[in-house]
């Protein structure tokens, strides 16, 4: 009906009026051909759908209202024209109610069939999503129980690297007393070396006596200085390997921090990730809630126009009995009048 009001538009300056209308339902009758709103509204030739039907329906209930009134006495053509009037009321009423209750039904059915379809979707969706999310969490907490197992260990590496940069701090200590004795060592041969060269010069008149004595002095010497190199050198290059393996340990210690600092960053994530599932786990059952409270209601629109074509039937059932009731009306004056007829 939507349809028709949009396809026929009023044209400017020229308004249909109701005794335009009513005139085209009379013709209509006395041609004998069925009063509906599209032949009444081609029949005009103009005005909208809305109109035409507005117009159409006060000359149903104005004929109606003439067929009703039990105290005007109706010509014999008036009295045809009222049967026939009725008859097409009838049949078009029947069938209009029967469509519309029909149409209606179906509707509310196919609605229902939807709703239906769209819960078992949304049911066969929900299942996948928790069969998905109880993964996702089950791989999650695996994951995170390997991030915290990881950084368990990394915390124990960090340990163990602070242990053994502390204990290469204490060597290098150590390390650094003994070159710092040796050195001393060193010093003092220095000072008997000094002290026997003096005594030798003071014995070079002895140089004789003393020859011995001053070459073993100088061998003395010799393999002190020898002892003094080597001993500086040793400590040297035992400072330099335990600054190395220092300089290792504080960069392993400052890796295993980072890796530390990154597992437990993906561990929040992880979490993170887990408590945004849950969340759209409870919207999802939400939404299933209310699509239920839809499919409900849409079952219960279906009993509902169930019910208004069971009224619509007793509608009709009444409506023929005024028929009956009218054709009986209209005989029974054809037969008590027959010069009227004649």
């Amino acid at each position: 009906m939507a349809g028709e009001e949009n396809v026929f538009r009023l044209e400017a300056g020229e308004r249909v009026t109701e005794t335009e209308v009513h005139a085209a339902c009379d013709q209509l009758v006395a041609e004998g051909a069925e009063v509906t709103r599209r032949a009444v509204l081609q029949r005009v030739g103009r005005g909208s759908m809305t109109t035409i039907s507005r117009y159409v329906t006060s000359w149903e209930e104005r004929q109606r209202a003439r067929v009703e009134a039990r105290d005007v006495e109706l010509s014999p053509d008036e009295q045809d024209a009222a049967l026939m009037f009725a008859r097409q009321m009838a049949q078009r009423l029947t069938e209009r109610l029967r469509r519309e209750a029909a149409e209606e039904v179906t509707g509310y059915k196919d609605a229902a069939e939807r709703e239906a379809r769209r819960s078992a979707e949304l049911a066969r969706d929900y299942d996948a999503l928790n069969a998905e999310k109880e993964g996702v969490i089950a791989g999650l907490r695996t994951e995170i129980d390997r991030l915290q197992d990881e950084l368990t260990q990394a915390q124990a590496d960090v340990a163990v690297a602070t242990a053994v940069a502390s204990d290469l701090d204490n060597q290098l200590k150590t390390q650094v007393t003994l070159t710092t004795a040796a050195e001393t060592r060193a010093r003092e041969a220095e000072a008997r070396v000094e002290d026997a060269v003096a005594a030798a010069a003071e014995a070079r008149g002895r140089a004789d006596a003393f020859a011995a004595d001053l070459e073993r002095a100088r061998q003395t010497e010799r393999g002190l200085r020898d002892e003094l190199a080597a001993a500086i050198a040793a400590g040297k290059q035992t400072e330099k390997d335990l600054r190395a393996e220092l300089t290792t340990a504080t960069g392993a210690l400052a890796t295993a921090q980072a890796a530390a600092a990154e597992q437990t960053a993906q561990l929040e994530a992880a979490r993170a990730a887990v408590a945004r599932l849950e969340d759209l786990v409870k919207a999802t059952d939400r939404r299933a809630e209310h699509e239920a409270a839809d499919r409900q209601a849409a079952e219960q629109r279906a009993a509902a126009a169930e019910a208004a074509q069971a009224r619509l039937e007793g509608e009709i059932q009444e409506l023929r009995a005024r028929v009956m009731t009218l054709e009986a009306a209209a005989a029974k004056p054809a037969s008590t009048s027959p010069d009227r007829h004649a």
